[in-house]
């Protein structure tokens, strides 16, 4: 006799699932929750979408202070707090704000303030590394992060070799062609205004009578608040008030060839090491007409080839900015490297040498300040300030050249020159840079 079957109810099935999907959920929840295996091994590697970063910092963040009692939070707490929940993370406290930095794959820093904001830190740039392809390929502003603040890296620039570490040492931006270029803080715009440089007695040479307005008898440029946008020195001024500094050439202007009683207007401007200085130059063909000199080729170094920035002919005012970020630099011989260059080569009464070349390294790189060149010795250089004195218009010229004495004409000397004339190998210019943005 055959047994008869038994099945299993519909009861039992329903039970069986639901103890199924319950030690199914348990698992999942074990492996993939906060604190799981899986998560741990994920979050060891570090999350790559920035927001769920800036949420675990946040949650962390507000354990802590929750556990403080709202009497705040420690670097040391954070990481520790962080690092139990499963976050590969170091934290540090820097200039009164922590610092958190999550491991690899991500390697991103995040700046936490006293308020208990959450911000992506700017990680910081490997300054002195080769050259960079897509940075100077790249068609955009890079933003870097050094020591002592942020330095906007145009487009098609990246930072050079033996660039400073910290703005205040000197940041040296190049090009593919290694043109190179300095950035000049000026942190309080207030302070960008033009002044005599010096002692009593080199009144005259470094220019005394320094005004805004054209009248008899002093050296002039015309200011901007930094509002206005539609003259060129207002979009200079523009640009330095809201970058909080500008870039200078580092060295001199030059051209791969050389000039011998030079005259009309090349386009082979460089601004690189050991290239011929451009002298045999004139400002411009008068004092209003600006084009056939050095104003036009400082104008047309960056057109139509850096997309972000704008050249120009050194203003007055810039090259005050320079000797103002450089007169606590104390000259390596007496003095101040502003006020007496004495002991800079390029000098009468050092060399006297008219075979010029730019960024030439004397005695040990005295003729170079702040990463920056022959501002004083070397040649004059033509600037865009004006002069109105004996009944005459001219330019006015800056810096120190090879055919006078280092404490009669030092890197912040002014003295005037004739716009349309060229036939001198005493005066050269220099080119300078403001972000557009």
């Amino acid at each position: 006799m055959l047994r008869e079957k038994k099945g299993i109810t519909l009861i039992a099935l329903v039970i069986t699932i639901i103890v199924l999907l319950i030690l199914a959920g348990v698992t999942i929840a074990t492996l993939t929750g906060q604190n799981g295996i899986l998560s741990r091994a994920n979050e060891s590697k570090t999350q790559t979408e920035i927001g769920e970063e800036e949420e675990a910092i946040k949650l962390a963040y507000n354990g802590v202070m929750a556990d403080n009692l709202g009497d705040g939070v420690t670097a040391k707490q954070l990481e520790d707090e962080m690092k139990a929940n499963g976050y590969d993370v170091t934290a540090e406290e820097v200039d009164g704000k922590i610092k958190v930095t999550f491991g690899e794959p991500s390697n991103r820093v995040y700046e936490i303030d006293a308020s208990g904001n959450i911000a992506e830190a700017k990680p910081p740039v490997t300054l002195g590394e080769a050259k960079n392809d897509s940075m100077l390929t790249k068609d955009t502003d890079t933003d870097v992060t050094v020591a002592d603040g942020t330095v906007t890296i145009p487009a098609k620039f990246q930072v050079a070799q033996d660039s400073g570490n910290t703005i205040d040492e000197g940041i040296v931006i190049e090009d593919k062609d290694s043109n190179q270029f300095v950035w000049v803080p000026v942190k309080n715009f207030n302070e960008f205004t033009r002044e005599h440089f010096g002692t009593e007695e080199q009144k005259w040479w470094t220019g005394t009578f320094v005004t805004n307005e054209a009248s008899a008898n002093n050296m002039y440029e015309p200011t901007a608040n930094g509002e206005a946008n539609s003259s060129e020195v207002e979009k200079m001024y523009r640009s330095v008030k809201y970058n909080e500094g500008f870039y200078v050439g580092r060295y001199e202007a030059g051209t791969d060839d050389k000039r011998v009683n030079g005259d009309g207007i090349e386009d082979s401007v460089v601004v690189k090491k050991g290239s011929n200085v451009y002298n045999y130059i004139k400002w411009g063909n008068s004092t209003t007409d600006e084009t056939g000199g050095a104003v036009e080729l400082a104008r047309n170094f960056a057109k139509d080839k850096y997309p972000t920035v704008t050249s120009t002919l050194c203003y007055g005012v810039q090259w005050d900015a320079i000797m103002r970020w450089m007169k606590d630099v104390p000259n390596l011989t007496e003095g101040k490297y502003v006020e007496d260059s004495t002991g800079m080569k390029w000098y009468k009464d050092l060399s006297g040498n008219p075979d010029h070349k730019t960024g030439i390294d004397l005695d040990g790189g005295k003729n170079e300040v702040k990463k920056i060149y022959d501002l004083a010795g070397n040649v004059h250089e033509w600037t865009m300030e004006s002069c109105n004195v004996y009944r005459f218009n001219y330019r006015v010229v800056r810096g120190g050249g090879y055919s006078d004495s280092g404490s009669i004409a030092p890197a912040s000397y002014r003295s005037i020159g004739t716009p349309s004339y060229n036939d001198d190998d005493r005066i050269g210019f220099r080119v300078t840079l403001y972000l557009n943005s």
